[in-house]
């Protein structure tokens, strides 16, 4: 065997990505010996109950985790519930006692 001959990556290498992650169009689906099979993960190419409801909580996982996303680039700089803003005119002593963040 020639020194230029191909290896398998490390089980363990994270895979590369570049900018944000892009949803991806499938569920890690595995084969049918595989002992997560039917009760962990999809089977591939298996259309039983167990199977189908895998993917549809991974559709609905990933559809959620977008929504976030969005959502906290649209409106992740306001205040939650039980945080306080007060006015540039607000003394400091008022923002203190009411646990205003900082501005």
């Amino acid at each position: 065997m020639s020194n230029t001959a191909r290896t398998k990556p490390k089980r363990n290498a994270k895979p590369k990505t570049q900018g944000s992650e892009k949803p991806r169009d499938a569920p890690p689906e595995v084969s049918r010996r595989h002992p997560d099979a039917h009760h962990g993960a999809p089977v591939t190419g298996c259309a039983c109950w167990l199977c189908w409801t895998h993917r549809a909580m991974w559709r609905r996982e990933e559809r959620d985790r977008l929504i976030a996303t969005v959502w906290d680039a649209a409106h992740g700089h306001e205040p939650r519930d039980i945080q306080v803003r007060v006015g540039q005119d607000a003394s400091r002593a008022f923002a203190e006692v009411m646990g205003a963040l900082p501005m």
